[in-house]
This record gives C-alpha cells, sequence and structure tokens, in this order.
C-alpha cells in the first residue's frame, strides 16, 4: 500500500499542475459522464455511521482513500459521507476533499467535490438544471456535471458532481475571498469561515431593518448585492423550491464580499426543485424577510418585474428548457438503467415528463402574472453586432515600467474595448468574464457607454471599489481567456491567450478588426504600431467622410498634413478587396470605388504615403 501510496502522490504531483489553471473545466465538463472509483479501507455504510455520531460538531471525520477520476489516479484524499436528510439514503451523498491529508493538494484546481445522490430524484437533473438557471440570470453560484460512481469497485450508480463552496469558490467568483461565508440551516446561520467583516449579519440585518421601506431602494445598496439578490429570488420563485428561501428560508449561503462592503446570496440545494405542487407566485410571501420587504418598495418591485421581463425572455423561455432537457436525457439514458438503486428511485422515463411538464406549467403561469403587472415586457435584443464592438487588446502582466497606471495610479492588468462604429454604444446588459462557464462574471455598470471609433479601458485587477471600471477577476499571464457577452448569453466578442509577457500586449492588428498578436502595448490607442525612420509612431493625419457610407461608393478623404499616394481596403479578414495608386493632397480629397463590387461590412482602409514611408493609422470604414 506505501509503494502504490508514494507512487500515485507522484502521478498527483505530475497531474496536478496540469489541472491547477482548469479550475474545473475538466470536471465540470458536461458533455459526457464522468468516472469516479474511491477506494478505502472502510465501507460505504461504515462512512454513514461515523458521520452520524458526528453530527451537529464542528468537524467531520474523512476516511483516507485512493481516488481515480476520469482515469487520473490520486492517493491520500479523503471521503466522507454527507448531506442531512438524504444521507439515510441507501445510496449515499458523498464528499471528496484533495487537500485533507496533503496541503495544497488540488484536482483540476480544485479543492473538494461534492457527489450528489439526487434523493428523492427519479428525473436525476433537478440540480443541474437549476444550477445552470442561476448561472445563466448571473447568479454567483456553482457548477454541476454527472459522474458514474464506484466505491470499492461497486458500482454506486449515477450522481450529480457539485462544485464546492468555499474560499476558492468565492476567489474564483468575487473580488476578494477576504470576507465571511455563512451557510444557512435549520440550526441558525452557520460560519464557515471569516477572515474580514465590519459588518457581522447580526449588525447587518439589524441595520437594514431600521431603514424606511420607502428610503430601501437608495440605501439598501450600501449593505446588499440588490441586483444580485433580485435575480436570486427571481430564479428561486421559477425552480419552485420546496425547502429554500421562500419556504423555510434555509438552504443557501451568504457572503460579505469585503471590497464592496455588501452580502450577496449564493444558490444550494436543488434536488427538491422544479416540483409541481409547491407552485411559488411571482410576488411570493417569501420566508425570507428582506424579499418581502424589497417588494414592497415601488422601485425595487418595479426593478425585479424588468428582471422578470428579461429572464421570461432568454432564461425561462421554454423551448430552450425543453432542448436542453432533451440533451441531459440522451446523455443519461444509457446509464439510468444501470443504476443498483433505481428501483427505489422512481421511474425515470416519468421523473423526466414531470420535469418537463414543470417547466411548460411555470413558463405560462409567470408569463401571465408579468404580463398583469406590466404593460408589455421590452423584447431584449443584443444591439451590438459582430465585431461592431470588440475586444482590442489585453497586456495579462503589467508593472510599474509600462508607465500604464488605473486611475488610483495603480498598475493593474487591463482590458481594451474598441467601437468599429461611427456611434456610441451602451454597454448596459454586457459582462465580461475570464471563463466560458461563468460567462456573466462581471457586469458593466448601468449606462456605461464607448464612444464611436474610441476606446474603453477595463482593469482587471478585482478593485471594484476604485475609480474607473474594475472587473471582479485578475488575468493570467501564464493562459487564459477573456469574453464579452450579453444578457442573454450571445458572446459578443472573445480572445483565449497563452504564454504573455509582462507589458507586452495581445492586440488586433489591424486595429480593432484583425487576428491577435503579440506587439508593444498601445493602451488606449490605435494597434497599428508601424514606426517611421526615426522610430517614432506614424504622425500622419486624415479623416474618413461619410461614415457609414452608402451606395454612392465615393470617398472623401481630408488630409490635413500629408501627400498619400496609395490606398488599399480589406474586409475584417485582412483580405484585399481593393488598391489603387493615388495622388492626394493636403485637403479634401475623393475616391471612387468599384462600383458594386463591395458588399455590406465592415472594412479597413489603409493609406500610404510616399515621402515619409509611413503607412497611417488604420480607419474603418462600414459600407451599408
Amino acid at each position: 500500500m506505501k509503494v502504490v501510496f508514494y507512487l500515485t502522490i507522484l502521478v498527483f504531483s505530475i497531474s496536478n499542475i496540469c489541472f491547477s489553471q482548469g479550475r474545473g473545466d475538466q470536471i465540470f465538463d458536461e458533455s459526457f459522464i464522468h468516472e469516479i472509483r474511491i477506494t478505502t479501507e472502510l465501507e460505504i455504510n461504515d462512512l454513514f455511521t461515523i458521520f452520524f455520531a458526528e453530527i451537529g460538531t464542528e468537524e467531520y471525520s474523512y476516511a483516507l482513500s485512493s481516488v481515480t477520476l476520469d482515469g487520473n489516479i490520486l492517493d491520500s484524499i479523503g471521503v466522507r459521507v454527507k448531506g442531512g436528510i438524504s444521507s439515510f439514503d441507501s445510496k449515499k451523498p458523498l464528499k471528496l476533499d484533495f487537500n485533507k491529508f496533503v496541503s495544497g493538494q488540488r484536482y483540476d484546481g480544485l479543492k473538494k467535490l461534492n457527489l450528489h445522490q439526487g434523493n428523492l430524484d427519479p428525473s436525476f437533473i433537478r440540480e443541474t438544471l437549476s444550477y445552470g438557471l442561476f448561472r445563466n440570470a448571473g447568479v454567483k453560484t456553482v457548477r454541476t456535471s454527472f459522474a458514474k460512481v464506484y466505491f470499492n469497485e461497486n458500482y454506486e450508480g449515477i450522481y450529480t458532481i457539485v462544485e464546492q463552496i468555499d474560499d476558492n469558490f468565492i476567489h474564483n467568483r468575487f473580488a476578494s475571498n477576504n470576507g465571511a461565508l455563512y451557510k444557512t440551516g435549520f440550526m441558525g446561520l452557520a460560519p464557515k469561515y471569516e477572515v474580514n467583516n465590519p459588518l457581522p449579519y447580526e449588525v447587518f440585518e439589524t441595520t437594514i431593518t431600521q431603514i424606511p421601506t420607502s428610503l430601501l431602494h437608495e440605501q439598501l445598496s450600501e449593505y446588499l448585492d440588490i441586483e444580485s439578490f433580485l435575480r436570486f429570488f427571481a430564479l428561486e420563485v421559477f425552480v419552485n423550491a420546496v425547502d429554500g428561501p421562500l419556504t423555510v428560508d434555509i438552504n443557501y449561503y451568504i457572503y460579505y464580499e469585503p471590497t464592496e462592503g455588501t452580502y450577496v446570496y449564493i444558490p444550494w440545494d436543488y434536488n427538491l426543485s422544479l416540483y409541481g405542487w409547491t407552485n411559488h407566485p411571482l410576488f411570493a410571501n417569501s420566508g425570507n424577510f428582506l424579499f418581502n420587504r424589497a417588494l414592497n418598495n415601488p422601485a425595487l418591485k418595479q426593478r425585479y418585474l424588468d428582471i422578470f421581463c428579461d429572464l421570461l425572455a432568454y432564461n425561462f423561455d421554454e423551448n430552450r428548457l425543453q432542448n436542453l432537457i432533451t440533451t441531459y436525457q440522451e446523455l443519461l439514458k444509457d446509464e439510468v438503467p444501470n443504476d443498483p438503486y433505481i428501483a427505489l428511485i422512481g421511474n425515470w422515463e416519468a421523473g423526466i415528463q414531470t420535469i418537463r411538464n414543470v417547466i411548460t406549467s411555470r413558463v405560462f403561469s409567470l408569463t401571465a402574472e408579468v404580463n398583469e403587472n406590466v404593460n408589455a415586457c421590452n423584447p431584449l435584443s443584443n444591439s451590438i453586432a459582430p465585431m461592431e464592438v470588440v475586444i482590442n487588446e489585453i497586456v495579462a502582466s503589467n508593472d510599474k515600467d509600462s508607465g500604464i497606471k488605473d486611475p488610483n495610479g495603480d498598475t493593474a492588468d487591463w482590458i481594451e474595448l474598441y467601437n468599429n462604429t461611427s456611434s456610441d454604444k451602451n454597454l448596459s446588459g454586457y459582462y465580461l468574464s475570464n471563463d466560458k462557464d461563468v460567462l456573466k462574471h462581471w457586469r458593466f455598470p448601468e449606462n456605461s457607454t464607448i464612444a464611436a471609433n474610441d476606446y474603453l479601458i477595463v482593469w482587471a485587477d478585482r478593485d471594484v471599489d476604485e475609480d474607473g471600471l474594475h472587473t471582479d477577476f485578475k488575468l493570467s499571464k501564464v493562459a487564459g481567456e477573456v469574453y464579452l457577452s450579453f444578457e442573454n448569453g450571445e458572446i459578443v466578442d472573445e480572445v483565449v491567450f497563452t504564454n504573455q509577457s509582462t507589458n507586452i500586449g495581445f492586440a488586433r492588428v489591424p486595429n480593432g478588426i484583425g487576428d491577435f498578436k503579440k506587439q508593444e502595448a498601445s493602451h488606449n490607442a490605435s494597434n497599428d504600431l508601424v514606426l517611421s525612420n526615426n522610430n517614432t509612431r506614424s504622425k500622419l493625419e486624415w479623416s474618413i467622410s461619410p461614415n457609414p457610407l452608402h451606395s454612392n461608393n465615393i470617398i472623401q478623404i481630408h488630409c490635413s498634413n500629408s501627400k498619400l499616394s496609395k490606398a488599399s481596403l480589406m474586409d475584417i479578414n485582412g483580405n484585399l478587396i481593393w488598391q489603387s495608386d493615388l495622388h492626394l493632397s493636403r485637403g479634401i480629397n475623393k475616391i471612387d470605388l468599384p462600383p458594386n463590387s463591395i458588399r455590406s461590412g465592415l472594412y479597413n482602409l489603409q493609406l500610404f504615403d510616399h515621402s515619409t514611408k509611413e503607412i497611417s493609422n488604420q480607419k474603418l470604414i462600414v459600407i451599408e
């Protein structure tokens, strides 16, 4: 056993390097059923006996085990039974702790995993559907996937892998994990950890009860993330959980985020969600006092209705959800019959049909309720077309030598957006993220805009309380991704990168439309870093009109300081569309483009000055 132990520790150490950057991307891949094999000297019922004896204590015992996850062999892993009433099932819920016996061990960047057996859920998909709905609404919550679980070579059936809510989770979702995390339960609010909390929950609750209801919309935001809170309860209403905050006010987490100084509600425990006999109304008389108070404030009630309108348009869309159920059904159909506890769990096909019926019923009834309270829900549509606003440049490692500082004087990493159009664009309802699994990581403040043909800098440093735009995530110099997405989940633009260098930009060239390349950072300026003979940026000055260009195919070029000798027109992929020698002088000049040869789209016009050998900063022209 010792030989196996030390060999597997070596294997684990090597594999852990590969997985540590993933932050769960591999284990929470829902496209296939994972396989988890647990080997320990105790039987699963022995683990339950130990767990039962320790209920109510501060610490639970873990059994030393070897675990194989998708073929990756890990040793010295902790395993125990978990749960409340569900722990009494024949099919036991389990928790894996990679960090329990060897400090610092991780799998796929994670410390722990929960294996939920789906207590009272013959469909096997209630938790997966519900958590997905929360994520799609922009609520900070966990990820899930499915696994076949073996315990000492005995097949225990299909489980739902559920992400652990701990400091690791908080770090990956919030600006800071140096706050305080609590879990609600029948015994009250249980602290999970506390680093820094100048606003203890008891003080928070007392403070907000003293705010007059009529002033909640003005003062509550000092203590609570209101947008997330209202979205949280909109989802609670839809998923119809029978043992959550709307009924008994338990089974959720609360986190005090110290950077912004506000509390945030985090969803948890949805094996009893999407039941047809609960039917929470739109304005549920909740077990949660704060939600009840919020609905009595006209401004907060209206914001809640606005959120519900949006959710009905993209998140609670019945076709989307029914297709998602079909996807999970196809994934599980060949494995569910092999679950050794299927006779106790119930009829799977009937369970799936129940979920389908609940979805249809919830969409119908809640749509009717919303329509009774608003004149009409405004249609939700992405107002920014592809390539209109782009991620133009990132610097994933910025230090003092760059000379680039945020408004507070810090040398933070940054993301540059560029508006390729001649009109200002409103970024309300848009998000930035460094994780495709969590597209709605950081939301642009309401009425944020990016000006026409201009740049917008967002600092990726977690300093969300500082002046300027600051995300609640950072970029990794080793590898990463950045996504710009809309409220309905559409990805507007994205970039994936590896091996970034300090103070070097990863930028679109040509500016705004080209592929990404590493080059000198061009913060808040064009990426077209073509240097003149004296190693300075091009000083050519010119502009285009009209822009957008319409059907007459005539461009006016206004030159202020140059004589231009060549023009090139390229599409957004850098393909040459047209080129011509020119003899343009200072002032206004006209170029006739070939008639009927250019389709609607975004193009890049490039001019060349023969005397100075300079290529101009490239300007984008929109042809409609």
